[in-house]
């Protein structure tokens, strides 16, 4: 039996059950929404994404992005959150409404 290494079980986290195309948050204009497909990054980030409700399927609005790879805030669950961008980046989206932004 083969054991997974640290990466494989990663990768695992982020597989997206859809086939639509995806793209990260930070693809997103102002106040312009998109659907969780998956979250990616190490097993910390994952679980505390998902403890703060980013979790497949849930609607996110890009509030704001600072410039020079600052934060960027996001409307989530009536809840906004400031996300560091590496760990935004990490957030993949399904377009809303039939388009991607």
């Amino acid at each position: 039996m083969t054991q997974k290494n640290p990466q494989q079980n990663i990768a695992a986290n982020i597989v997206s059950r859809y086939r639509d195309p995806c793209f990260p948050v930070t693809d997103l204009g102002r106040h312009q929404k998109g659907s969780i497909a998956s979250v990616r990054g190490d097993d910390r980030v994952v679980q505390r994404l998902t403890d703060l409700g980013l979790t497949p399927g849930t609607t996110i609005t890009l509030l704001r992005k600072i410039p020079g790879g600052g934060t960027v805030t996001i409307a989530v669950r009536r809840t906004t959150l400031a996300l560091n961008r590496s760990v935004a980046q990490g957030i993949a989206l399904r377009p809303c409404n039939g388009g991607r932004p």
